[in-house]
């Protein structure tokens, strides 16, 4: 009787999401994660010594059951798996971007690798591996015949793939550690979107069509000022889903911490804005290559996308700056917060962050078609005078808190003056106006406490003069005069310094002469600098030789005639 087969472990969920996160999927680089598997199923290969073929001739791998001694043989089957269905992605994009049928054929043709190497690998882990690993292939091979039925347009059978493979990622995900169940979670929400997908595409169930709508740049649809305008790149449409997910995120963290929000909550708040903002630029950055590349008849849907693109990012933006305006706020209001707290918040934070907000009204307002639609520009116009009424109130405080009483009292006159501008514009355009005439008491009333606080100052300020009441001799115990401390002014006294008569008698003095010392020197040679005045060499000296040059005057070669 043969041994029973071990029973094998494989995570396979888990160690796909390390592994796409890890390799280029978090950025949608497809190619990388492609290019990673091809990597590590040939180290694979070389360690668990199992290859397809010699260097000369390829025979093919061909795995069984007995063939099964560890875990990474079934890694084999699942990287063969991803890289062909990461291949298929690749030119699933490039098609998106450029319309050749080939591109197509080829994305079918490697969903369809893809599905035969995932159901190999089920039939595989039914004899070799436990329970949990079999249910997790299975929904796993579930979701890449999906992806296959989806490049053969049939979206009824993508759909029902998709769902079985949803409800085992919902079971599984319940009895799972934090970590898995985070992957089973994103697994969940990407198979959300391809159903809602496949639903928009089948047209047959108003529901989830009217859902699909409501989901934005997740199924393929965007809606601006009443606009729906539709997203064919498939790039954009991942983009525009990650951006939904990081909003999604923001709203349920807003509710969680309704009441106050710390500096840790907040610092985890803005960055799943910053991963909206980073989802949003790309997504921008893709359309703009899109209509580079677009005929101009076609280009009126992409320039209306951009948009609305920017408009997105330049709302979430001000989302963002709002909240934390609030949030710094309230701490400069509550003192107490404010000492435990290593930085403090000042009035000039909020003025530049008052400054930022009206600068992104700004932006949005020169939207082309922003102008022009009511809904729209009223809020913002009424919003843009509150921000800049309560610049000018903060950088008035911030003036008040250093005592400069007079540069305040202009900066809370103007402050008043665009509040008053406001709650017009509210009776105008029929507009809510408890938010401004909240903001006006305020700063109404911080105007008279700086004007309150500039009449006491300057009461304070007037200079009094100190009235001696004793002598100042009398007021010491014990007083000495001050003759006894130094005299005043002090006496002379004398301090070495250099004679002057030398410096006079240098110039007297006659200087000795050294002529008689310098001669001449061998081989013609100059003499020695010693003096300027060197006397020239005597008739004597030259006869005894001062005229010889070089080593070999006088040999018989080169002595010259007379």
């Amino acid at each position: 009787m043969e041994p029973p087969i071990p029973k094998f472990n494989l995570d396979v969920i888990h160690t796909l999401r390390e592994l796409q996160q890890q390799h280029g999927l978090k950025s949608f680089d497809y190619q990388r994660y492609r290019q990673y598997c091809t990597r590590r199923l040939r180290r694979i290969h070389k360690t668990v010594k199992m290859f397809a073929g010699t260097q000369k001739k390829y025979k093919g791998l061909v795995i069984q059951p007995e063939d099964v001694t560890d875990t990474r043989i079934l890694m084999i089957l699942l990287l063969q798996a991803e890289r062909a269905w990461a291949y298929g992605e690749q030119l699933k994009y490039d098609h998106s971007t450029t319309d050749a049928p080939r591109l197509h054929r080829h994305y079918a043709l490697k969903m369809a690798k893809a599905v035969a190497h995932a159901q190999k690998l089920l039939q595989i882990t039914k004899y070799v591996a436990n329970e949990r690993t079999i249910t997790e292939v299975e929904a796993y091979t579930n979701e890449i015949l999906g992806h296959f039925h989806v490049s053969k347009k049939d979206y009824s059978a993508a759909k029902d793939s998709y769902l079985k493979a949803r409800k085992v990622y919902v079971s599984q995900q319940e009895s799972s550690t934090p970590m898995v169940k985070a992957a089973y979670l994103q697994r969940i929400s990407d198979l959300d979107q391809n159903m809602r997908f496949c639903n928009y595409n089948l047209g047959d169930d108003a529901t989830a069509q009217t859902e699909t709508l409501q989901a934005g740049g997740s199924s393929g649809v965007l809606k601006w000022r009443g606009k729906t305008i539709s997203v064919n790149s498939e790039k954009v449409r991942l983009q525009l889903a990650t951006a939904e997910q990081a909003t999604s995120d923001i709203s349920s963290q807003l509710e969680k911490e309704a009441e106050a929000i710390t500096a840790s909550m907040l610092n985890k708040i803005i960055d799943m804005y910053d991963k909206a903002f980073i989802a949003y630029n790309d997504a921008i950055q893709q359309v703009k290559q899109d209509i580079a590349h677009e005929k101009e008849t076609d280009s009126a849907t992409l320039h209306l996308l951009v948009n609305g693109l920017k408009y997105n990012l330049l709302e979430h933006t001000l989302a963002r700056n709002k909240l934390m305006s609030r949030v710094h706020t309230a701490r400069l209001e509550d003192s107490s917060q404010q000492k435990k707290e290593s930085k403090r918040t000042t009035a000039l934070d909020l003025a530049r962050l008052h400054d930022t907000v009206t600068q992104t009204i700004e932006g949005m307002l020169a939207i082309p078609g922003v102008e022009d639609d009511d809904a729209l520009a009223n809020p913002l116009n009424l919003q843009l005078l509150v921000h800049q009424a309560l610049k000018y109130f903060c950088q008035a405080e911030t003036f008040t808190n250093m005592r400069e009483y007079g540069h305040a009292q202009p900066l809370y006159l103007e402050a008043e003056k665009l509040i008053s501008e406001g709650l017009i514009f509210c009776r105008t355009a029929k507009i809510d106006d408890s938010e401004v005439v909240a903001e006006g008491e305020k700063v109404r009333a911080a105007k008279c406490r700086s004007k309150a606080a500039a009449l006491l100052s300057e009461e304070a300020s007037v200079p009094e003069v100190a009235v001696a009441k004793t002598r100042l001799d009398k007021s010491f115990v014990e007083y000495r005069p001050c003759e006894s401390i130094t005299r005043i002014p002090p006496d002379y006294v004398s301090i070495p310094c250099r004679p002057v008569f030398f410096d006079l008698a240098r110039q007297c003095i006659e200087k000795p002469s050294f002529s008689h010392r310098l001669v001449g020197t061998k081989g013609g040679a100059k003499p020695s600098i010693a003096s300027k005045t060197t006397p020239k060499p005597t008739a004597q000296a030259t006869a005894q030789g001062g005229d010889k040059k070089g080593w070999f005057n006088g040999w018989s070669w080169g002595k010259k005639p007379e």
